[in-house]
């Protein structure tokens, strides 16, 4: 259970592929607890990313992947639909 999501930037929980169409290096990560708002293609919003823990994994039950995605799941906090400013 969990969602692959593109980033703009890496994290050290996302692993880098090549676009094969456009041939743009992108940035995916496993997240487990995208707002179900912000559970649509093409959705976009701001949060901050880490590695989610044993206890958060197995609140999400079983898991199987089918896919080659590699890499930890994350956990996304202070998810927003906008940026957040430093002063």
């Amino acid at each position: 259970m969990g969602y692959y999501l593109r980033l703009e930037r890496p994290v050290a929980e996302s692993t880098t592929q090549v676009n094969p169409t456009t041939g743009a290096t992108e940035y995916i990560i496993k997240a487990i607890n995208v707002p179900a708002t912000y559970q649509q293609a093409g959705a976009t919003f701001f949060c901050t990313v880490r590695q989610a823990t044993d206890t958060e994994l197995a609140a999400i039950g079983p898991r199987t992947a089918i896919c080659s995605q590699a890499g930890p799941f994350a956990y996304l906090e202070n998810v927003s639909n906008t940026a957040c400013t430093t002063k």
